[in-house]
């Protein structure tokens, strides 16, 4: 298994014989946007079977002071059943099901995405809400610190040493 096991989608967790589709994405986005708003991942364990069992589940616990309209698009985007996942569109019989993707449509026109300009943030002319002031290009004053490894940095074997010469 491959990718951040937190962002994994269930049907790629149970090894669904879907493939990787706009279906996944669209559950990576659910992530996305929980993460940025809560500042934590909505499946969190200290194993990675863990993770895997609640994402499969797909029991979400919001913190109190997320927006209702928040809540609506990652419940739809986090749906662990792909089919009924918000940006998929599905037709099929029996177990033949064919996915026809929309371009983002019915996502963008989720009530929490009231009053977003598209073609302006498409085209970037939408103003950062906040431009950190800098005193030059290695100012990093904006970010946390973190204490250096005590760690003497590993050698690399010689057989790769001529692929970073240029380094």
């Amino acid at each position: 298994m491959c990718g951040t096991p937190e962002y994994l989608a269930p049907e790629i967790i149970k090894g669904a014989k879907v493939g990787y589709g706009k279906s996944v994405d669209w559950w990576a986005l659910g992530v996305l946007i929980f993460e940025m708003l809560s500042g934590y991942p909505p499946f969190y364990d200290n194993e990675p079977i863990g993770i895997y069992k609640k994402i499969v589940t797909g029991i979400i616990e919001f913190p109190a002071f997320f927006h209702v309209r928040a809540k609506d698009l990652i419940r739809k985007l986090l749906n662990p059943e792909y089919t009924y996942r918000v940006g998929v569109k599905t037709v099929g019989f029996l177990t033949l099901t064919y996915l026809f993707f929309q371009n983002g449509e019915a996502i963008q026109r989720h009530k929490w995405f009231r009053g977003v300009d598209w073609q302006a943030l498409y085209n970037k002319e939408i103003p950062a809400p906040w431009v950190p002031l800098l005193k030059n290009q290695g100012d990093s004053q904006w970010f946390e610190n973190y204490p250096d490894s005590k760690d003497p940095p590993k050698a690399l074997p010689n057989e790769y040493k001529h692929l970073f010469l240029d380094f």
